[in-house]
């Protein structure tokens, strides 16, 4: 007995934990029944659970196959998630193939599948007809076409499978006519998944198309964001360059005043000169050595010629600078005005 104890002990802390989990788990499959039964009952989002619950092994195994069951279910039935594309694009041709049986299967058994919304239609209650559902996003449209690809490839290896065995056996009246029965379906099914090629590369060409347009548009965005940059820089310059013409205009009208001022005093001195002979007493006095009268009026009379060319020259780039301070104030009034 004492070699047993050991081992008793383990079993029976064994047994304690697996006591103490069990509610746990308890809970979690009550949860998931219940979940099942409002699917089994037409509910959208318990149907879309379920099958997430299935594609992420949430409570259950990993099916992709019932949860492609459940979330087309949910679909079928106004669901709009994404979660369908998604287990789609895991699925194989086999695994699809299979899932679009076992929800033909799930459609018969269980009748409460359709949704309470269709239910109640049914019952006869007053038509309202359900808003219609918004665009489904370019991705999912996708996810779509390639699932009625695969849907259509499976037909046509299920119906090229019955037309070997049609073409294996005996020729038979009959056998020949399902065999032509057959081929007309293949047919018809090859045609069908050659148009939904040919729709899903219009659909990819109208996206490049969008694309290509996208991009034209913020290239000239981009070109006119630029320009304005160079329009601003311009703008600076020009001001910057009133400013500096408005410098110079006021240092000119400075200048102007200045030489206004000389040529006045020039001008008066000059009168003085021109009274001096009348106003001179009968005996000269002694002129300076080395000058005299006529020269020193000379002298104020060139320097009269000089003050004067000096004001016209100054009055002159006054009045272009006016007219550039003109100019340029028009420029900018134009540039600022959107």
């Amino acid at each position: 007995m004492k070699r047993g104890f050991p081992g008793f002990v383990l079993a029976v802390a064994c047994l304690s934990f697996a006591v103490s989990l069990s509610p746990g788990l308890k809970a979690e499959d009550a949860d998931l029944a219940q979940l099942r039964a409002k699917a089994e009952k037409g509910n959208v989002l318990a149907q879309y659970n379920l099958g997430l619950a299935y594609a992420e092994g949430r409570g259950v195994p990993m099916d992709l196959v019932e949860a492609y069951v459940w979330l087309r279910l949910a679909s079928e039935n106004g669901g709009t998630g994404t979660a369908l594309s998604s287990v789609i694009h895991q699925m194989s041709i086999g695994q699809i193939a299979a899932g679009r049986l076992r929800l033909d299967e799930r459609r018969q058994a269980t009748p409460g599948l359709v949704g309470d919304h269709r239910a109640a239609s049914s019952a006869g209650a007053p038509p309202n007809p359900p808003a219609a559902p918004p665009p489904a996003p370019t991705e999912d449209r996708f996810a779509l076409m390639q699932e009625e690809i695969s849907n259509l490839r499976v037909d046509n290896a299920r119906l090229t499978q019955q037309l070997a065995s049609l073409q294996g056996s005996q020729a038979k009246p009959a056998a020949s006519a399902a065999s032509l029965e057959v081929q007309k379906r293949l047919a018809g099914r090859e045609a069908e998944l050659e148009a939904a090629r040919k729709e899903l590369e219009a659909m990819k060409s109208r996206q490049d198309e969008v694309e290509r347009d996208l991009r034209d548009q913020l290239a000239k965005a981009q070109a006119e964001n630029q320009s304005l940059a160079a329009a601003m820089q311009r703008l600076k310059g020009q001001e910057r360059t009133g400013t500096e013409l408005s410098g110079q205009l006021a240092e000119a009208q400075s200048t102007i005043e200045q030489l206004k001022k000389e040529n006045a005093g020039l001008q008066a001195q000059r009168a003085a000169l021109a009274d001096q002979p009348a106003a001179a007493p009968s005996v000269p006095a002694a002129a300076p050595a080395g000058t005299s009268d006529a020269d020193e009026l000379a002298r104020l009379k060139d320097d009269l010629k000089r003050a004067n060319s000096k004001v016209e020259m100054t009055v002159r780039s006054f009045t272009l600078l006016q007219q550039e301070n003109e100019r340029l104030k028009a420029q900018l009034a134009q540039a600022r005005t959107p």
